[in-house]
This record gives structure tokens, sequence and C-alpha cells, in this order.
């Protein structure tokens, strides 16, 4: 039986929409991975060697075990936003005579394949294995591999019970990692010590050390079993959408002249399927990790470094969003095709609401960054506008032309459903277009920091006073492609 399901599941993963694309597109996902891949192997080089001149007294493997705990958290967190369990894919069996408790186990063991299992120890296998095999030999790296492996393990299982479970798991599973970050901030040297402690036993072989999380993982993988069964609606139920009403967002925009009821209707196409709505709740977590990079290592040196990075934070939720802009709406097409919708309005307000967004995400950051490091300010404020303007024009009008089809009911992350030419070309001509902004920032004669500074603001600020002329463009351009698009969506 399991392997017809396994036979099952190798057929839909092989006629997925990915596999469908064209060879010079699948040369490209390709290029992407080796490219991973190989940065991952350079940092595992140049690694050691950066963490032994800052803390000349420890060893390399001594510190990755010292943060082991905070990265548990992390990957506990990285979970709770992101790794869902696989109840669609029983749902071509619903219909055969299958005891549910096969269909359960099924559901149980296809979440082991996820991602989120192997990414820790792919990240961690290069650098690991050049700090412990010359000191320790294979044998202490291959425990240490082992450990985390059970590491990861222990965590997947965590997330499957609390997610198999009634509400009370996952208040359980919230409440846990509250009280763990809070224990993990007050008692921070004490619970470094402690899981260096753990890292050295792993790396030793310490039996107690793997016996634990093997009992814990199989305690945990029983009960979500034993709930996967009693709560059979849990596993068959597929997702859907729910229409809901306007809420208090909706009523605040309703208030607003003109463009408020395009607003509210950007809000509900946000809000209302699981996919645009992961992001959503997701955004707020950019705000923390702008905040940890300026305060941790901003500097002058490390400016030309932080310039692409930061201009897709200061993008806030547009930067990601707008790629996808009139893919995600493939099911309102219906009613803007039939509908005497002003389009330049339409389009106008879209980017009135995603500009509005990063202003607000700038204002937010705006007081904490000038207590931390005054000194980023004007660089986060050039890269808002420079985010604003020519960044948010190149991306709605190349969106017309997405011919991206996306499942809103999908999961956000690790999701490579939309991807094509024109979202790679997109995103490598916003990052290549600071180069010329940067080359004429030297020429100014205000120094080379300052000089960026202003040229980034300038052309943004100049694509922020013509918005209306070239979104009028992307609004004929759309009007001319609208019934195109609409065919193609109706495909799915």
């Amino acid at each position: 039986m399991f392997t017809t399901f396994l036979q099952h599941a190798w057929l839909s993963f092989r006629r997925a929409h990915y596999f469908e694309r064209s060879i010079g597109i699948k040369l490209i996902i390709g290029f992407v991975v080796l490219s991973m891949l190989w940065y991952i192997h350079l940092i595992a080089r140049i690694l050691p060697g950066f963490l032994q001149e800052l803390y000349p007294d420890k060893l390399p493997h001594e510190l990755y075990f010292s943060v082991l705990f905070v990265l548990f958290l992390s990957d506990q967190l990285m979970r709770l936003l992101g790794q869902k369990l696989p109840r669609h894919k029983i749902a071509p069996y619903l219909h055969l005579p299958i005891p549910r408790k096969k269909l359960a186990t099924y559901t149980l063991l296809r979440s082991w394949l996820s991602p989120f299992n192997i990414y820790l120890i792919l990240v961690s296998f290069p650098f690991l294995r050049r700090v412990i095999v010359p000191d320790f030999g294979m044998e202490a790296f291959w425990m240490t591999i082992i450990g985390l492996v059970l590491v990861a393990g222990l965590s997947h299982s965590i997330v499957i019970w609390a997610k198999t479970s009634e509400k009370m798991g996952l208040v359980i599973w919230y409440a846990g990692l509250a009280i763990a970050a809070i224990f993990s901030w007050l008692f921070f040297h004490e619970i470094k010590d402690a899981s260096l402690s753990l890292g050295m036993a792993m790396m030793s072989g310490n039996l107690a050390v793997f016996a634990i999380p093997v009992l814990l993982v199989a305690a945990l993988n029983y009960l979500a079993l034993q709930n996967l069964q009693k709560s059979y609606t849990l596993v068959v139920t597929p997702a859907v959408s729910k229409f809901e009403g306007s809420g208090y967002m909706g009523r605040l925009f309703a208030r607003m002249p003109v463009y408020g009821p395009y607003w509210d209707l950007e809000w509900k196409l946000l809000t209302r399927n699981k996919r645009p709505r992961a992001n959503v709740y997701q955004w707020p977590f950019a705000i923390l990790v702008v905040v940890a990079m300026i305060s941790a290592s901003f500097n002058e040196s490390t400016m030309v470094s932080f310039y692409p990075i930061m201009l897709m934070f200061m993008g806030s939720f547009g930067f990601y969003h707008l790629q996808y802009t009139f893919s995600w709406e493939s099911r309102f097409f219906d009613f803007i095709a039939v509908s005497t919708i002003d389009l330049q309005r339409f389009i106008l307000a879209k980017y009135y609401f995603y500009t509005g967004v990063a202003l607000l995400q700038f204002l937010m950051l705006l007081p904490i960054i000038w207590f931390l490091q005054p000194a980023a300010v004007p660089m986060l404020f050039s890269l808002m506008l420079y985010a604003t303007g020519p960044v948010f024009a190149l991306l709605i009008y190349l969106g017309v032309s997405n011919s991206t089809r996306l499942d809103p009911n999908k999961k956000a992350i690790f999701n490579f459903e939309g991807t094509s030419g024109i979202l790679f070309i997109s995103i490598l001509l916003v990052f290549v277009s600071l180069v010329p902004v940067a080359a004429a920032g030297l020429l100014l004669p205000w120094g080379k920091k300052t000089g960026i500074y202003v040229s980034t603001a300038i052309t943004g600020l100049a694509f922020i006073s013509t918005h209306k002329w070239w979104l009028s463009a992307t609004a004929r351009k759309f009007a001319r492609k609208k019934y195109h698009n609409l065919n193609k969506y109706r495909e799915q």
C-alpha cells in the first residue's frame, strides 16, 4: 500500500508545474541552486578564520555549539510561519476504501519530506566538516551530524504534534516558544554554556544525548498519529477561500475619499487567502531583521554590501508582492474584465497602497535606528525613496507581462510556483540599476557615502514625482493585455 502511495507521490511531484517550465527557466533555477551551494561552501571556508579573529579564545565548533539552542528556537519560528501539515496530499484517495489509519500514517510520513528538515544540515555540513575533522576525526564529525539530524527531527515532531492537536496544543506550543525566548534573553550566558555542553556531548558520542531526542521524536509522532486519526476532518478538509467582511481596516479605508474603496479591495485580496495572508503576517519580522543587521554590523566599510539587502527591506511588503501583483488577482480578473473600473485609478491606488506601507515601515524604524545607529538613517531614507520610485515602477510595469498563475491557498515559503523568466529579469534589473546610481554618486563633491545617498534619493524622487506618467503607461499596457491574461487564468 505504501509503495503505491510513494509512486503516486512521485507522479504528483513529477507532474508539478515547475517541470513544465521552458529549458531556459530550468537552467536559471539550476544556476541559482548551484550558486547557493557554492556560497555555502565559500562561507564554510571563510567563516572559521573570521570567527577565530573575532573570538581568539574560542574554537569555531565551540562557537557553533554555543548557539545551538538559539538555532533551535529560530527553526521553530520558521516552522511556525511556513511549515504546514500536508493535508491536501491525501485528497486523491478520499473516494477510495482506504482505512483512516493508513491515510493518517501517510500524511504523517509525507510531513517529514519537508525542506525544513534538511536546510540546517545542508548549511552546517561543510562548516562543521572543516572545523571538526582536522582536530577530532570523521567519527566526531558524523556524530555531530547525527545529533543535528535528531535536533531537526525533534523540531519537526514538536510542530507536527502541535498542528495536529486541538487548539490547546497550539496554545501550549506558542506559550512554550514565548517562554523559551524570554529565558534565552534573560539567561543568555547560562543557556549558551548548556548549549555548548550539549554540542560537545553530541560530538563525543554520548548515548544519552541521542537517546532522549529519539524517545521524544517517537512519542510526539505517536501522539500526532493519534491526533490525525481522531481529528479526521483536520486531515481531509481542503483549504478553502472564505468570504469575510471588510472589518476594521475596510471601515477605515471606506472613510477615505477617491482611493478608499480600492485600498479596501487591495486589503481583501491580501488577507482572504492563505498564501498572500502568510506574507502579510511575515512582513513585520522584516523590521526586526533590519534593526538587528543595522545595530550589529553597520559602518561605512559595510555600506556597499548592505545596500542591495536593505533595498529589499525598505521596499517593504511591496518589494515582494508587486512582482506578482496581477497574478495574485487571477480570481478577480472576471470582475476587472466586465466592470467599468478605471484601470489607471486602480493601479494608481495600488501604488499608493504599497508606497504607504513602505513609508509606515520607515517611520516605525526611524526612532529605533536613530537611537541605535543614527549614521544609518540617511541610507535607509534614500533606499526607501529608491524602492518606492524606480523599483516599484519596474515591478509594476513588468508585472503586467508576468505569465504566472498562482494558487492563493498554497503555502508561501519554499513554494516555487510562479517562477518565471520575467521575475528573474525584473529582480536582476532592480539590483543592477544600483550600479549606475552609485557610480553617479561617486562623482558628486560630497564624499563617497553622502554622494551615493544623494544620488539614490534624487533618482527615487524623480520617479516618485513622475509616478502618474509611468503608471498611466502601465494602465494602458494592462488594458491591452487583460483579456489575454483572463483567458490564461481560466486555464486553471
